[in-house]
């Protein structure tokens, strides 16, 4: 069972926001046991793909999650990649599904107002709309600390594993419900938003393929449980994502504190 699939990434529509969508791609989502996997930090515009620019002072951490436990990957990163090739190649140990991961220091964004505002819009997220609404600040620049999220699930031999049911702790987090290597012609795809471990109700989350320009996007808010189901072929490589955004309680030189969070996951 091998997931080969090309990283080239076209998003359908260009907003500022999508500057800080930032993904983690590999050229094959399936490896045997003892190879290693390639992985390169993807950020995303309306028509192509970039590598993250990542310094050292942005990486938190760099994790791979499999059934026998957490390995770091941090001494495996090159940062910023070399001749626009892999980040990485991580070793991951023993037969299974494992989860690779990585988590950013804030950093901070400001837009213009009429960006920031259409960029609230396209995102669902409507606490900080109506924030800025209420404190008469709509006409004013959007000023936010923001980090990411991002997860890849990655098939290390044939049988797919349970593990990546369960979440891994990141601040805003995308946990599939099923296993989508182990859902046989099933296309459902359900996954769990989980803000500081709890279900996050009414977040918008995205489903959109990889690799296919104007591809269409799903979506969808999740339920009080934290849940949305989405329909995903078992074709392809395809990027789930989720914002959420916080007025600030202890930072005044900005407004907001935004997570971003990222699952990739593919298929032949």
């Amino acid at each position: 069972m091998r997931f080969h699939v090309s990283v080239a990434v076209l998003f359908a529509s260009a907003t500022p926001a999508i500057a800080h969508d930032m993904w983690i791609a590999t050229p094959s989502f399936s490896i045997m046991a003892g190879e290693r996997s390639p992985v390169s930090l993807r950020v995303g515009y309306a028509d192509e793909q970039d590598p993250w620019n990542a310094t050292w002072d942005r990486i938190h951490s760099f994790r791979s999650y499999g059934p026998d436990g957490v390995e770091d990957q941090q001494e495996t990163l090159t940062v910023p990649a070399q001749d626009r090739g892999p980040n990485a190649n991580v070793a991951l140990k023993g037969a299974g599904t494992h989860i690779i991961a990585l988590e950013s220091y804030q950093a901070m964004s400001t837009l213009k107002a009429s960006q920031f505002n259409e960029y609230l819009k396209t995102e669902g997220l409507d606490l900080a709309a109506k924030t800025r609404a209420t404190a008469g600040t709509s006409g004013t620049p959007g000023i936010e600390a923001y980090s990411r999220r991002a997860k890849m699930l990655v098939q290390v031999g044939d049988r797919p594993s349970a593990n990546v049911l369960k979440p891994i702790g990141q601040t805003l987090e995308i946990v599939p419900v099923t296993n989508p290597y182990a859902r046989g012609t099933d296309t459902a795809l359900p996954v769990r938003v989980l803000f500081q471990g709890r279900p996050l109700a009414g977040a918008q989350v995205r489903v959109l393929p990889l690799g296919i320009k104007n591809g269409a996007v799903q979506k969808l808010r999740s339920d009080e449980q934290g849940q949305a189901s989405f329909i995903v072929p078992n074709r392809g490589a395809w990027l789930v994502m989720v914002v959420h955004a916080r007025p600030t309680t202890d930072n005044p030189a900005a407004a907001f504190d935004t997570v971003f969070a990222s699952l990739t996951f593919g298929f032949k």
